[in-house]
């Protein structure tokens, strides 16, 4: 967690494709939390689940799904130019805006 929270701070990523950082609480005895921005389209987890896993969806949505592709994509190689390797990719660590475009967290 709070190797985490230093990458944040230090490496200053905000902006497309990164969430905005607001702040952090680190407490041993309470629960911990990292404050970001909220995203209204939710996560890449929950979109795979509610509207891509039925039969009838194959073919469908291909601009939407190009679009979450590329710009993960693009995300995570910005990280890795910086040298920054996140660890723990998956669709529910990656949260989409009202248009679909992905926000890496986690």
């Amino acid at each position: 967690f709070i190797r985490e929270v230093e990458l944040l701070i230090t490496s200053r990523l905000e902006g497309f494709p990164f969430l905005k950082f607001h702040k952090y609480n680190y407490s041993q005895k309470k629960e911990s939390f990292i404050l970001t921005e909220y995203l209204p389209g939710g996560s890449l987890k929950q979109l795979i689940e509610d509207k891509y896993t039925s039969p009838d969806t194959t073919g469908k949505y291909d601009t939407e799904k190009m679009i979450i592709l590329y710009g993960t994509v693009f995300g995570l190689q910005y990280l890795h130019q910086k040298k920054i390797i996140h660890c723990d990719i998956k669709p529910a660590n990656i949260f989409l805006d009202k248009k679909l475009r992905p926000f890496i967290c986690g």
